[in-house]
Order: structure tokens, then C-alpha cells, then sequence
């Protein structure tokens, strides 16, 4: 029994920590998610202590937010591993940047592809 409470309070404690990363960054579950590569549910349940953290999430969360892996399972130590959190919200405003420039560009070669279907079909409608 006091391994199940034990192990309880663990998923308590890092579902808190992983709470705690995810509103440092200022993103909301579903943003996090996308972020880190997995259905909003899973981040859902990780913060609601339905589910520890794999090494898969842990190595993804390292990779992709820089946060100290001993603060995240242990609680000991920085949160953000040396990275203060004006660089780690710099290096996220600039990589949505970087994305937007992406999606516009993938939305500009719709609006031209849109244009030359439309310009097709009033030639074809001419005939």
C-alpha cells in the first residue's frame, strides 16, 4: 500500500511539474501537445496524473523545451536547464515565426493554384 501512495503522489508531483513547464511556456494543452508531437489527451492526462511520462516524452519535453529532466521527475533544480526564460520564449516566438512564413507561403501557392483553376474553368466555359 505505501508504494501505491508512493507512486500516486509521484504522478501528482510531476503531473504539477509538467503543468507548471507548459504555462511557463504560454501555451495552452493543446498548443503544448502540438508542440511536443502528441494528442492533447495525453498532455490532458499527464496533468491530471492519469499518466506518467514515458522516456519518450521525457527526451521529446528535453529536446524541445529545454527543461531540466531532475526538476521535471525530482523537482530539484532550475526548470529550464541553461536557458532563462526570456531566451526560451525568444527561441519559441521566432520558430512560430518561422512557421507562419510556412503556412503563408503554403497559403499564397493555394491562392495562386486557386486563381489558375478559376482562370481554366472560365476558358473552359468560354468554349
Amino acid at each position: 500500500m505505501a508504494n501505491v501512495t508512493r507512486d500516486r503522489s509521484y504522478l501528482i508531483d510531476t503531473a504539477r511539474r509538467v503543468q507548471q513547464l507548459r504555462e511557463h511556456l504560454d501555451m495552452s494543452q493543446r498548443k503544448f501537445s502540438e508542440y511536443l508531437g502528441y494528442c492533447p489527451l495525453t498532455i490532458h492526462k499527464l496533468e491530471n496524473a492519469q499518466q506518467g511520462l514515458s522516456q519518450d516524452m521525457l527526451t521529446s519535453m528535453k529536446n524541445r523545451t529545454g527543461v531540466n529532466l531532475n526538476w521535471l521527475i525530482a523537482g530539484e533544480g532550475e526548470m529550464i536547464e541553461g536557458m532563462h526564460k526570456t531566451e526560451c520564449l525568444d527561441m519559441l516566438v521566432k520558430s512560430k515565426k518561422e512557421f507562419e512564413n510556412i503556412i503563408s507561403a503554403a497559403y499564397d501557392r493555394t491562392d495562386t493554384l486557386e486563381s489558375y483553376i478559376e482562370l481554366l474553368q472560365g476558358e473552359n466555359n468560354e468554349r
